[in-house]
């Protein structure tokens, strides 16, 4: 409670440092958020240590009473306003106090059992003596020293490099949490040989999470009470504990609701996430081959170990140095060999591409022909003096004949994708144009079966968030779909919004959704509500992401009709805008 009345403080100080024009304090109290959620955290953490040695001293004592062998055994064996910067400082003491006091509570935890040997006296030897002879309360103490030395091995009580159990706070901020979730965690407190990761909390992904502190201390009072009152039994004691805060203990078990954008993100990981809330999908894929590591550190420079250049691209130029970008924003971080971003290209292979389309190809072929020279494209803005760059991961998922897989050759199939030096360094083909050039070739055009792109958006789902782990600092990953015609798995719409959620520090993953029809037809084009649209039309809309603001004017140079509410989504395109789609929608921004 001391906390969230900390936090409204902060959003009042912020909110009148933004009215006077004071930019820097208003920063600061903006500092101040991760502070309070790090106190928030501790908290919580220390609060469940406390209760599962608390059930821990139970079980043993329970164990020594019960059992007259163990009994044996044992026995055996501011702009102006000076008012302003005063109430600033007034509550970053008061912070300053609450974090000394939850760092107090914090070591109290650690040194919870010394405390119950020095009260419990002579019995507290009992109860080690158990431990002994009794292989579950043995298996509880392993766990109790295990948590103890995750937090002992921080290098303060309050250091967050140690991920505690951020599931269990993660679900405890959530202002419609199950009962099911508490009684999980509850479960999960008494048995020695759940780490919480078997507890079910029933979350949707969401990509990111406002800290709610009134479902926090409703939460938290209830998981405190309840795990109280289950250790007395429901004795005297246990009942003269508060009442459950109003409205928890009877809400019906609901899903949480899918917080507001922009908030903070959840505390556990992209790929965990993803993971849970992708549990119901239908026909989930098999288990792929391990992801591509993460980029080596930049090399200084070609002598130093940077990948030289393919034959086939070392004539067609540089783009020469640019310098770097800082990030001023939602996706305006730079892409660079240390932060690379991912392009995830998720291509339509059913029957119904293997018909006509533009110059004398088949959709199947046109499409393949569009993603091999966006490659292109991509290999020669990372082509510099010093060798290939690998400012770009790359990823293309063929989905058609019912399966779902990688549609680039030998040996990146093996992998979810791949590092564009890597595949510039081993095309499938070369092929010469009519010019005598030699054009590299990496896709080639299937068209059989269904289209499975439920699947296809659940193994995106899979990959792209362990991929967000990996490249927190990343320009985020898009994915670019392209398809003629409806899902045959199911509704991918789930999987696309989960997709969508997930995020790097620079912004959310974008959508974009392609849509394309043999024999013309009227184009819809970036548009901004889907009146014009039919059914599938008005499905890919709403799995589409909006329009990136930094796109929207290179968009509008481009000739397109764009506004702030315009999705990147083209319905009925046709071969000049599948073009101009792919190119727009591949230069998400500058190379550092």
């Amino acid at each position: 409670e001391e906390l969230a009345r900390m936090e409204e403080r902060r959003l009042e100080l912020g909110a009148e440092a933004a009215a006077q024009g004071q930019g820097e304090l208003r920063a600061a109290m903006d500092g101040e958020r991760d502070r309070i959620r790090t106190l928030a955290q501790k908290l919580t953490e220390a609060s469940v240590l406390i209760v599962r040695k608390l059930r821990f001293a139970l079980t043993a004592l329970e164990t020594l009473v019960d059992d007259e062998a163990a009994q044996r055994r044992v026995l055996e064996s501011l702009r102006g306003s000076v008012s302003l910067f005063r109430k600033t400082h007034t509550f970053t003491k008061d912070l300053d106090e609450l974090e000394r006091d939850i760092a107090t509570m914090t070591r109290l935890a650690l040194n919870f059992d010394t405390i119950l040997k020095d009260n419990l006296g002579p019995l507290s030897i009992l109860i080690e003596e158990v431990t002994k002879v009794d292989s579950k309360v043995a298996d509880s103490l392993v766990e109790i020293e295990r948590l103890s030395a995750q937090l002992e091995s921080q290098k303060s009580v309050l250091d967050l490099g140690s991920r505690f159990d951020d599931r269990v706070f993660a679900s405890l901020v959530r202002a419609n949490v199950r009962r099911e979730a508490l009684d999980g965690i509850i479960a999960a407190m008494s048995d020695p040989a759940d780490d919480f990761a078997s507890v079910g909390f029933e979350a949707e992904l969401a990509a990111s999470i406002e800290l709610d502190f009134k479902a926090l201390v409703a939460n938290m009072g209830e998981l405190v009470r309840r795990s109280l009152m289950d250790l007395g039994g429901g004795g005297a004691e246990a009942r003269s504990l508060p009442a459950s805060p109003a409205g928890l203990a009877g809400a019906p078990a609901a899903l949480p609701a899918v917080p507001a954008e922009g908030s903070e993100p959840e505390p556990e990981s992209e790929a965990t996430a993803a993971q849970s809330a992708l549990a119901g999908a239908p026909e989930p894929m098999p288990a792929p081959a391990a992801p591509a590591p993460p980029p080596e550190p930049e090399p200084a420079s070609q002598a130093a170990g940077a990948p030289a250049a393919p034959d086939w691209i070392s004539a067609l130029g540089n783009e020469g140095p640019r310098k770097a970008q800082r990030s001023k924003g939602p996706y305006g971080a730079a892409i660079s060999r240390a932060d690379p971003t991912l392009i995830v290209f998720l291509l339509d292979r059913s029957g119904s591409m293997g018909e006509p389309y533009a110059k004398g190809l088949t959709k199947a072929q046109y499409l393949a022909r569009t993603v091999d020279r966006s490659l292109l494209e991509l290999a020669v803005r990372c082509h510099k003096a010093d060798g290939m760059r690998d400012y770009f991961h790359v990823a293309c998922i063929g989905y058609g004949d019912d399966r779902v897989g990688s549609a680039f050759p030998p040996p990146h199939d093996a992998s979810d994708y791949a590092r564009i030096s890597r595949l510039g360094e081993h095309p499938l083909r070369l092929e010469t144009g009519p010019d005598g050039a030699a054009s590299p070739v990496w896709i080639e055009p299937l068209a059989s079966g269904g289209t499975p792109m439920t699947a296809a958006f659940t193994e995106a789902c899979r990959f792209v968030a362990g991929w967000c782990d990996a490249h927190p600092k990343s320009y985020p990953p898009t994915v670019i779909n392209v398809s003629d015609g409806q899902s045959t798995d199911g509704d991918p719409s789930r999987a696309a919004g989960i997709l969508r959620r997930l995020h790097t520090d620079d912004g959310e993953c974008l959508v974009y959704n392609l849509h394309v029809r043999s024999g013309g037809g009227a184009e819809v084009v970036f548009p901004d509500r889907p009146d014009r649209l039919d059914q599938d039309g008005k499905l890919l809309f709403e799995m589409s992401s909006a329009f990136p603001p930094h796109l929207l004017e290179r968009a509008a140079q481009s000739g397109f009709q764009v506004g702030p509410g315009s999705r990147f989504f083209a319905y009925g395109a046709g071969a000049e805008v599948v073009t101009r789609f792919f190119e727009l929608g591949t230069r998400p921004t500058r190379l550092a």
